[in-house]
């Protein structure tokens, strides 16, 4: 960049970059202040008609059974199977894939 008139022109295209990165973020803040307006609007309709308010209930317990529990630890397994085996896939060597058991020094 020797050239003096080269320069000028960086300098002018950055600041050209600048000034259409400083009215992106200005047009997405006034988008996102009209989106909270509307929305604080549409949360003040007048449909005041004198319907009850439906009564709350108390929310039943959950029962779990056993084969809840087993299903839980069947998709953990599944989970862990596919982790490791995503792993082993990125992974260069044949080594780290092997089970712990199969890695240790033998005698």
């Amino acid at each position: 960049m020797s050239d003096p008139i080269e320069f000028l022109d960086l300098m002018e295209r950055a600041e050209h970059q600048r000034r259409a990165r400083r009215n992106f973020i200005r047009l997405c803040g006034g988008a996102a202040a009209m989106t909270g307006g509307l929305a604080l609007l549409s949360g003040c309709n007048d449909d005041d008609e004198g319907e009850p308010a439906p009564t709350v209930s108390a929310t039943p317990t959950p029962t779990v059974s056993d084969v809840d529990v087993l299903n839980f630890a069947l998709q953990l397994e599944y989970l862990e199977g596919n982790y490791t085996l995503t792993r082993c896939r990125a992974k260069a060597s044949r080594q780290a894939c092997r089970p712990a058991r199969a890695r240790r020094a033998r005698w």
